[in-house]
């Protein structure tokens, strides 16, 4: 009487320049006819939203080739799957099975798929069993660009309204000196303002394209704006340098990086 018993063992392999564990089991003649093996996948810290795949390789080294298929996942309704429907595992041949994890709240998450294994001859004494795949994953809040790009628009509002950001106004030279009185400066001021309004109306734009998903259009946009707070002569900043304009124009800094991930 020819059964199965499966042996798990542990590789590293490099996947996507980071080193990540890749577990394998290897099934062997037992005279079990149901043997249980258990095996662990961890896909460590993943951002909110993002996809991950890892793989359990089975390897077969029993006496004929082996058919796989789900048998059973636990608890319903969780972040993990796996994309085998039905996979033969030729003798003395691996095969690799993918695993996935995505989630879109933050937390910890763990789930159980069972995996049938049996000979595809089906005759009495073929090998059969279960590979019990234990899956255990992290989903991080990582960087969203919409709610940066809220936080901004919601920041600089705020510094105007307290007064903390102020639009600078440039005077102009004449043989009688700075020119700061009656229609000249009230021209000024209008002009201060407009730079406000064109700041804002083109963060909101940059807001627009972010929510569209056209990230390369919001990066120009922000480049331009980031000129504007940066501190640089020219072209001139709309506003006072203070605080404010290096936390703005560090807040720009930090959304364009993440948006040229």
């Amino acid at each position: 009487m020819r059964r199965s018993i499966a042996v798990v063992t542990l590789g590293v392999c490099l996947v996507s320049g980071t080193v990540s564990a890749q577990v394998g089991v290897t099934i062997v003649n037992s005279p079990d006819p149901n043997t249980v093996v258990e095996a662990t996948i961890n896909f460590g810290d993943v951002s909110v939203g993002d996809y991950v795949e890892e793989y359990l390789t089975i390897t077969n080294s029993t006496s004929e080739a082996l058919a796989i298929t789900p048998f059973s996942y636990e608890p319903p309704g969780s972040p993990f799957g796996t994309l085998i429907f039905f996979d033969d595992v030729a003798l003395n041949a691996s095969n690799p099975v993918p695993f996935g994890f995505t989630a879109y709240t933050a937390g910890e998450y763990t789930a159980t798929i069972t995996l049938e294994y049996f000979g595809v001859s089906h005759s009495p004494f073929s090998p059969h069993g279960y590979i019990k795949v234990n899956l255990v994953g992290n989903a991080e809040s990582g960087f969203d660009p919409v709610v940066a790009v809220n936080d901004l628009i919601v920041f600089t509002g705020e510094a105007l309204m307290s007064g903390s950001l102020a639009a600078v106004t440039y005077g102009k030279r004449s043989r009688r000196g700075w020119r700061w009185g009656g229609w000249f400066r009230r021209m000024q001021e209008r002009m201060a303002a407009n730079r406000v309004k064109h700041f804002l109306r083109w963060l909101m734009k940059a807001e627009t394209l972010i929510q569209a998903g056209e990230f390369n259009s919001a990066y120009y946009v922000l480049s331009a704006l980031l000129r504007r707070v940066d501190g640089n002569p020219s072209p001139r900043d709309y506003f006072v340098a203070n605080a404010t304009t290096a936390e703005i124009a560090a807040r720009i800094e930090s959304l364009r990086a993440g948006l040229d991930r």
